[in-house]
């Protein structure tokens, strides 16, 4: 089987080719067969607010992720007051349904911590998500978008593909953990 765009390379690792494999085969089955979910009735992307800090990290906390870092309110207290309008949720029913967040340094454009609520998910709701940080990115100049994608979660390679997105293997994303390491004599300066 190839790579999507054909380069014969697998975009994925180790043993997560079966698991994808299926969930791949049920998500084309469902496309074919135009059993596209229905919407989530009533929901609503906007701006979160301060007071959307605690039940995103409780939303957060229900999906499985692969983090390093625990999630913590002050970082979201940080990211809302450098840029409010790339911090988005989804609303449905006066509870938090998404998230999404988008990163933007004047030169590239990033979008991470797309998430869902387990229960409303194949709804429409990330991609509805996706779609607006996507606008608000390409407003202010973003030509490309990266999304920052955990492989190890089987329903995000179709997902992505989907939204128009491929693998990039000419690029490694290296990170650096600075939690519980201290800071500097002097403050760092």
């Amino acid at each position: 089987m190839l790579a999507p765009g054909g380069s014969g390379r697998q975009p994925w690792e180790g043993g997560g080719r079966k698991r994808r494999a299926c969930y791949n085969r049920i998500f084309r089955w469902h496309i074919l067969r135009k059993e596209i979910y229905p919407a989530v009735s009533g929901y609503t992307i906007r701006e979160a607010r301060p007071e959307d800090f605690d039940p995103i990290i409780s939303l957060w906390g229900q999906i499985d992720r692969h983090t390093a870092l625990p999630d913590r309110r002050e970082y979201l207290e940080t990211f809302h007051a450098f840029s409010p309008d790339l911090l988005l949720v989804a609303e449905s029913g006066g509870r938090l349904v998404g998230t999404i967040i988008g990163g933007w340094d004047g030169w590239r454009a990033n979008i991470a911590r797309l998430s869902t609520h387990p229960g409303l998910r194949r709804k429409g709701v990330a991609m509805a998500l996706v779609r607006e940080i996507e606008r608000r990115l390409r407003a202010k100049g973003a030509r490309r978008i990266y999304a920052l994608v955990d492989k190890r979660s089987p329903p995000a390679i179709p997902f992505w593909e989907a939204a128009g997105y491929a693998v990039n293997e000419n690029i490694l994303q290296y990170s650096r953990n600075f939690e519980g390491e201290l800071e500097p004599e002097g403050g760092g300066a």
